[in-house]
């Protein structure tokens, strides 16, 4: 056997070698995924992109174990490597780049909607966006009815936007205020068993569980890896699951 044909079979043997591992570090990196080990998924997912930077399910998997991490800046992280995989994956593949845009649609959603006080606050420009790009999915996908579902929430909430919202805010604070300095201050009064809740005051507690979990829901249905998607694709034509899986 001749020097250079022994080269080029042990350089077939090390690209064989190199494939391997990373296939096995990308199988890892899902099961740490499942068990909902995110942060270490996230690792392992790294390493695969260290292997090899063009790997479109790599970028896309990795922006779901950012998105579960749920933190702002792990929700700007997914949002870039939900686009790398967008702008890696293939063209003619409408599964996988319809899933980046509904994932996408599904973090301006929870950013639109601030809870810090109640009743809550909307940004009605992202609500917008994440709209446009459900609707993006039902073009492509007529029957998809998770999406369908979510633009069916946005739209509700965008029907209740009032007019020219940001004077209204400005002037509710500003009676609040004055209501505030006009009033004098009230000694402290001992701690007394709290009356039973009115009617106002249940419906105000149930608002507030319906909006933690549809918010929680937001978090929960970002379409994961795509290997169980394809496959539910093939038993269910134009239909996408809400939980799916590479």
């Amino acid at each position: 056997m001749t020097m250079k044909k022994s080269l080029t079979i042990i350089s077939i043997l090390l690209v064989f070698i190199s494939c391997d591992e990373k296939k096995n570090t990308f199988r890892d990196a899902n099961d740490l995924y499942q068990s909902k080990a995110y942060k270490q998924a996230e690792k392992e997912y790294r390493r695969v992109l260290t292997m090899d930077s063009t790997y479109s399910k790599a970028f896309f998997n990795l922006a779901n174990a950012r998105y579960r991490q749920g933190d702002t800046t792990a929700m700007e992280t997914a949002m870039n490597n939900w686009q790398k995989a967008y702008d890696l994956f293939d063209e003619k593949d409408s599964l996988a780049k319809s899933s980046v845009i509904y994932n996408q649609g599904n973090v301006k959603f929870k950013q639109a909607i601030d809870t810090s006080y109640f009743p809550p606050s909307y940004n009605y420009g992202l609500l917008k966006e994440a709209a446009e790009d459900y609707k993006k999915v039902l073009r492509q996908f007529p029957n998809d009815t998770a999406a369908r579902y979510n633009l069916t929430l946005i739209n509700h909430l965008l029907s209740q936007q009032p007019k020219n919202n940001k004077k209204n805010k400005q002037q509710q604070q500003d009676q609040q205020q004055q209501q505030s300095q006009n009033q004098p201050q009230q000694p402290q009064q001992p701690k007394q068993q709290q009356p039973p809740q009115s009617a106002a005051q249940q419906k105000q507690n149930k608002d507030k569980e319906d909006i933690n979990r549809m918010l929680e829901a937001l978090k929960n249905n970002e379409r994961n890896t795509l290997k169980k998607l394809k496959k539910n694709e093939k038993k269910q034509p134009n239909k996408y699951q809400t939980d799916k899986d590479w």
